[in-house]
Order: structure tokens, then C-alpha cells, then sequence
């Protein structure tokens, strides 16, 4: 898992598509395609993450130890993974009041994964 310690923040190749400097399909599709090439299948949009099926398992994506980094940095620290989406929502939840309520969206084709 140690392709997820590091932020991706090259022109044409950033990890969170706020970050692109062209904003349009061809821009997104290209950094989507970049980021697929060096193994990372998820893309940030601000709070949202991307997913882009890597028809392959991957080493460490999911491992306690990943998890735990999630549980322990902030959100832009570190990579997107659906670690930071969940981990965000479970601090959110806990932190009380009206914006108490979380809900998580997940969404994809059919037999997609």
C-alpha cells in the first residue's frame, strides 16, 4: 500500500479533480486514465470519491493497516480512498447537532463490483 503515502498533485495527473487546470470532459477523462495507469482507482472531487474499476484486485487497498492512516490523518493528507469518505462521515456523526446525520451515496453500473 505504500503507492497510497503520497498525494499525486502533477500537471495532468492530480488525485482530486479540483485540482485539474483545464476543466472539461477530455481534461477529466485524460487525468482519470493517468492516475488508472499508476495503479491509483480512486479520484477525488472534493468530498466526493471516484472509482474507477481496476477489473484486478489490488494489494494493501483495503488492509487494517491503510485503514488505520485513514483513521489518523486528515482528509487531504492523504490520497482519496473510500477510507477518507467513511472516516469523514463516522467524525461528522460523532461530532453531534443537527449535522449529525450522515448518508454515503454509492453509486455504478449493474455487476460493476
Amino acid at each position: 500500500s505504500r503507492f497510497m503515502d503520497a498525494r499525486l498533485l502533477t500537471a495532468g495527473c492530480v488525485d482530486d479533480l479540483v485540482l485539474l487546470e483545464e476543466v472539461g470532459e477530455a481534461a477529466v477523462v485524460a487525468n482519470l486514465e493517468a492516475l488508472f495507469k499508476k495503479g491509483r482507482i480512486y479520484t477525488g472531487l472534493g468530498p466526493v470519491v471516484i472509482s474507477v474499476n481496476p477489473f484486478k484486485p489490488i494489494d494493501g487497498l483495503y488492509s487494517v493497516g491503510l485503514r488505520n492512516k485513514y483513521q489518523t490523518r486528515h482528509r487531504h493528507e492523504l490520497p482519496p480512498h473510500v477510507f477518507a469518505v467513511a472516516d469523514t462521515a463516522l467524525k461528522a456523526s460523532h461530532a453531534g447537532g443537527a449535522c449529525s446525520r450522515q448518508c454515503i451515496l454509492v453509486s455504478g453500473e449493474s455487476g460493476a463490483g
